[in-house]
C-alpha cells in the first residue's frame, strides 16, 4: 500500500542511513518504479534520501483542503523530492491566482504526469505563469474543474506549445463560454487529447454546433458537456450525433445522455 510503504522507507532509513543508501538504493533501482503516497512538503524532502538518485518514481503528493499559501508553492518548487513527484493534487485549496507561480520556474517539479488544481481559486495570471510554463510540459492528465477562468487564460492555454502531452482535460464549471470553447477548438497544441470534461459551463446551441466541426472530436475517447443544452435543442442535438467526427461509441453515449426529458402526465 503506497502510504505504508513510505513509512516502511522512512523507519528503514532513520534506523541505518548508511546501510540503507548502500543496500536499499541498490535494491530498490531494480524494483522500481515504486508507487508511494506522501501529504506533505516536509515528506517531499525526503524522498533524495529514500529513492535512489535519477530514476523516476510513481509518487503521489496529495495536499487537499490544505489551505497552501505562497511560501508553501515556493518550499515544494524549490525541493530536491519535487523531481520524483509523478501525481500532484492540490485540490480545494484556496490557492489564489498568484501562490502557483513558483512553479513555473521550478528546475526540479518537472515530472508531474497529473495535476490536480482543482477549486484552488485559480483565474487571471494562472494562465500566463501556469497554464504557458515548462511546468505543465510533462502534463498528460490535467484537472481544473471549479476554478473561474477568464477568456484570457484559456486562450493562453491553447496557444501554448507546453500542453501538447495532453490526454486529459477536466474544465468542469470553469465558466467556459462559446468563446473559451473556440479558442480550444482552433487550438494546434491538443494532438493527445482523448478526454475532455466541460460539464457545468454556460455552454449554448452555437457552442455545440461549433464543437461538432471539430476534428480533434475523432481522437476523443471520453466527452462530458452539459447535454441538457442538446436535450433542449433536437436539430442540434441531431447535427452533432451526425458528426463526421465522433466515434460510434461516443455517438451512442452522447444520443442517451441527451435524450429529451420526458413529461410527467397523469
Amino acid at each position: 500500500e503506497p502510504r505504508k510503504l513510505y513509512w516502511l522507507l522512512c523507519e528503514a532509513q532513520a534506523g541505518e542511513p548508511d546501510q540503507y543508501r548502500d543496500q536499499w538504493h541498490h535494491y530498490l533501482r531494480h524494483y522500481g518504479p515504486l508507487r508511494l503516497l506522501i501529504t506533505s512538503i516536509d515528506e517531499v524532502h525526503r524522498l533524495p534520501d529514500l529513492l535512489p538518485e535519477d530514476q523516476l518514481q510513481d509518487v503521489t503528493l496529495r495536499m487537499t483542503g490544505h489551505h497552501l499559501r505562497k511560501w508553501h508553492f515556493q518550499e515544494l518548487a524549490d525541493s530536491q523530492g519535487a523531481w520524483f513527484v509523478r501525481e500532484l493534487d492540490i485540490s480545494d485549496n484556496k490557492a489564489q491566482n498568484h501562490y502557483p507561480t513558483p512553479f513555473a520556474h521550478s528546475e526540479t517539479l518537472v515530472n508531474v504526469r497529473v495535476l490536480n488544481m482543482a477549486r484552488c481559486g485559480l483565474h487571471n495570471m494562472v494562465a500566463t505563469w501556469i497554464l504557458d510554463s515548462k511546468f505543465m510540459a510533462s502534463v498528460e492528465d490535467l484537472d481544473l474543474e471549479g476554478n473561474p477562468l477568464e477568456h484570457n487564460d484559456i486562450e493562453v492555454m491553447m496557444a501554448s506549445e507546453h500542453i501538447r502531452g495532453l490526454r486529459r482535460l477536466n474544465l468542469n464549471a470553469c465558466y467556459i463560454d462559446h468563446m473559451a470553447l473556440q479558442a480550444l477548438i482552433e487550438s494546434p497544441n491538443l494532438p493527445a487529447l482523448t478526454a475532455l470534461s466541460l460539464e457545468g459551463n454556460p455552454l449554448n446551441a452555437e457552442a455545440f454546433e461549433a464543437l461538432s466541426t471539430w476534428p480533434g472530436l475523432a481522437n476523443l475517447e471520453q466527452l462530458h458537456m452539459p447535454w441538457d443544452v442538446l436535450a433542449a435543442n433536437l436539430d442540434v442535438r441531431q447535427r452533432f450525433i451526425d458528426s463526421r467526427y465522433l466515434n460510434e461509441t461516443l455517438k451512442d453515449e452522447i444520443f442517451e445522455a441527451s435524450l429529451p426529458k420526458q413529461r410527467n402526465t397523469k
